[in-house]
């Protein structure tokens, strides 16, 4: 899960550098530069599943919200720390939630990123677009 998210933070990062390569671009159309800003937003949703709302100053200031993955996880991994006794009840529960939570999480991400992400860098690199991070670069001659 741990490795999930910090996927997701790559991708939201490599999708501002497509964002401002689409920018600089002349040949980027209306249209593909619309699909770059909505794919950030798909993003920064996955990204919202993990980590929620970010509270004002504490966390008893935020309305009620369901809650975050990495809340779910931190919590589990925090009451078990350095205990030297069986796995609590309360930490099997958060377990069975996470399993729930999860996997539909990953399997946008995956999605997002093999059908909107790869082909928009393959429409860049037809654009003949600076490199981003993540693009293998081609040689033309």
């Amino acid at each position: 899960m741990r490795g999930t998210y910090s996927w997701a933070k790559d991708l939201k990062e490599r999708m501002q550098q497509l964002r401002q390569v689409s920018y600089r671009t002349p040949e980027a159309s209306h249209d593909f530069i619309k699909r770059t800003r909505q794919i950030d937003k798909e993003l920064a949703d996955i990204l919202y599943e993990f980590e929620g709302r970010t509270p004002p100053a504490s966390r008893e200031e935020n309305p009620p919200a369901p809650v975050a993955l990495n809340e779910r996880l931190r919590n589990m991994v925090y009451t078990h720390w350095r205990s030297t006794s069986d796995i609590t009840n309360t930490e099997k529960q958060l377990y069975n939630i996470l399993s729930d939570e999860f996997p539909p999480v990953l399997d946008e991400l995956k999605k997002l990123y093999e059908e909107k992400i790869l082909p928009l860098e393959e429409e860049l690199e037809t654009l003949k677009a600076p490199y981003t991070p993540g693009r293998i670069p081609q040689w033309n001659e």
